[in-house]
C-alpha cells in the first residue's frame, strides 16, 4: 500500500492498483465500463500511448506485450465481470467462469503471472493481440487484421500458455495449504508438475514461491473485503517486486 492510504470500506467504491496504489471512484456500481475510464487519474482523462510494445519474456517467450489496463468488478458476492482496455483503445470484455468464495481464478492469474514475469501467459497474450475463446470487443475498434494477428501470436506461444496454467495451479495450492516455507514440499510440486519442452522462464526459486504466494494472499484478502460494486484495477505488465 502506498504511504500514507489506508483501506477504509465506505459507500465510495473502492478501486485498487495490486502494484499498491489505492485509486477511489463513485462510478463503478452500475456499469464496469465506467469504472474503468473512470480510474483514469488527474483532472482530465489520462491518455494511453496509441501504441507501445514491451519486450515482456522470459526464456522462451518472446511476445511483444502492450501496456493493458485491467479492471475486475464485484457485481455480487461470487460474481465479477472483468474489461480491458489495451494502449490502442479497444475495450475487452473477458468472461468469467467461476464463482469464488475467495481469490478470483484471473486475478490469481494477473498475481502469478506478473510475478513470475510469464510474459505468454492469459494476460499478456491478451495484451499482445490474442483474443481467448469468449473474449468479445466492448469498445473501441480493431487494428486490421486482428484475427489473422491473434492467431499469430497463439501459434508462436506454443505451451506456454499451459505452462502459465498449471504454474498458477500450483502456486494456488501451495499458498491456500500454506506449504510456502517448506522448500522440500514446493519443490517436488514444482518438479511433478507438467512442464513444457522449453519454459518461458528460468527456474523458480524458493523466494519467487515465497513472493507469489504473499501477494496471492494479500490480494486475497483485499478482494474479501470489496463490497460488491467495487473494482480492482491493475496495469500489465505488471511491476515486478523482488524479495
Amino acid at each position: 500500500m502506498a504511504m500514507g492510504c489506508q483501506w477504509r470500506l465506505t459507500s465510495e467504491v473502492h478501486t485498487r492498483n495490486l502494484s499498491g496504489n489505492l485509486r477511489l471512484t463513485s462510478a463503478c456500481t452500475r456499469s464496469p465500463t465506467r469504472c474503468l475510464s473512470n480510474t483514469f487519474s488527474g483532472s482530465g482523462r489520462r491518455v494511453m500511448p496509441a501504441v507501445m510494445l514491451l519486450p515482456f519474456s522470459g526464456a522462451g517467450c518472446q511476445t511483444q506485450s502492450r501496456i493493458m489496463e485491467i479492471t475486475f468488478t464485484r457485481v455480487a458476492l461470487r460474481k465479477y465481470q472483468v474489461l480491458a482496455r489495451r494502449d490502442d483503445g479497444v475495450v475487452l470484455a473477458v468472461p468469467s467462469f467461476d464463482r469464488p468464495a475467495r481469490l478470483p481464478h484471473d486475478i490469481a492469474h494477473y498475481v502469478v503471472e506478473s510475478e513470475l514475469r510469464l510474459g505468454c501467459g492469459f494476460w499478456g497474450l491478451l495484451a499482445a493481440g490474442a483474443i481467448h475463446p469468449g473474449v468479445r470487443v466492448a469498445s473501441g475498434r480493431s487494428r486490421p487484421h486482428a484475427a489473422e494477428r491473434s492467431r499469430a501470436v497463439l501459434k508462436e506461444a506454443g505451451q506456454h500458455p499451459t505452462e502459465a496454467e498449471v504454474l498458477v495451479s500450483v502456486m494456488l495450492g501451495i499458498a491456500e495449504e500454506g506449504v510456502d516455507e517448506d522448500w522440500p514440499e514446493v519443490s517436488s510440486r514444482l518438479n511433478n508438475a507438467w512442464q513444457p519442452r522449453r519454459s518461458q522462464r528460468g527456474p523458480i526459486s524458493h523466494g519467487d514461491v515465497l513472493r507469489v504466494c504473499r501477494r496471492l494472499r494479500e490480494v486475497g484478502g483485499q478482494w474479501e473485503a470489496l463490497a460488491v460494486g467495487g473494482c480492482m484495477t491493475v496495469r500489465w505488465p505488471g511491476q515486478h517486486n523482488k524479495g
